[in-house]
């Protein structure tokens, strides 16, 4: 997987800049955006499972004991013939260079992390696209992570031992059910045979929007 520019509109959302940048911020973002290509290592990994069963609160996917609960993922993936589970990272470098910084330049610390943010979306957009080609003939739903809505971020440990995670790409979840690195993804994304509208939410939809430890990070759960 080849990155080499990272989405610079993207990390100035993340740290609340609108319009152009000044030039010194514009200097910085350029300084910072080498520095990360050069310490992360992005990769990822997505599983397809077919769908077994789609009961009031929970689905159940064939062939594994994961068991997603809730109703939230219920509806996302109504109409769904089967589930991808997803995830991405840019690996201990970039967190490794965040840390690094926060010590010696603040300035240049927040913007890494804001540039770390769109990275790693930029990663699961990649990752997505391989899905996509792996899943012709089927329409794709949004992503939707552990922790969002009412899908339990419990079910972390459970989704990367499924994905073997830890072992691939070096992904694991905390006791907190934070991921580690920090700058790393888990989704789920619906594989339809029907044509599907993008059903795209907002965090100031999502049921946990007050207490979700993603925004407490500076993160967000891969929507």
């Amino acid at each position: 997987m080849m990155i080499d520019s990272i989405d610079k509109k993207e990390a100035l959302r993340y740290l609340g800049i609108k319009g152009e940048p000044d030039d010194s911020t514009r200097e910085l973002l350029d300084i910072c955006e080498k520095e990360l290509l050069k310490s992360a290592s992005p990769k990822f990994l997505f599983r397809n499972f077919d769908i077994s069963e789609i009961s009031e609160d929970n689905i159940k996917l064939r062939d594994c004991s994961l068991v997603l609960y809730g109703k939230d993922i219920r509806n996302h993936l109504k109409g769904c013939k089967k589930a991808v589970l997803m995830c991405a990272t840019l690996g201990t470098g970039a967190d490794t260079l965040i840390r690094k910084m926060q010590i010696t330049d603040m300035a240049r610390a927040v913007i890494t992390d804001a540039l770390s943010s769109a990275f790693i979306e930029q990663v699961c957009d990649y990752a997505e696209g391989e899905i996509k080609k792996s899943a012709i003939g089927f329409s794709l739903t949004d992503r939707f992570s552990p922790g969002y809505g009412d899908l339990p971020i419990e079910q972390q440990k459970d989704f990367l031992l499924l994905l073997d995670a830890q072992k691939k790409i070096g992904l694991c979840a905390t006791d907190n059910m934070l991921l580690t690195p920090k700058k790393s993804v888990t989704a789920i994304i619906g594989l339809s045979e029907n044509e599907l509208i993008s059903a795209h939410r907002s965090c100031d939809e999502c049921n946990l929007k007050n207490s979700c430890r993603y925004r407490k990070e500076n993160n967000y759960c891969g929507k």
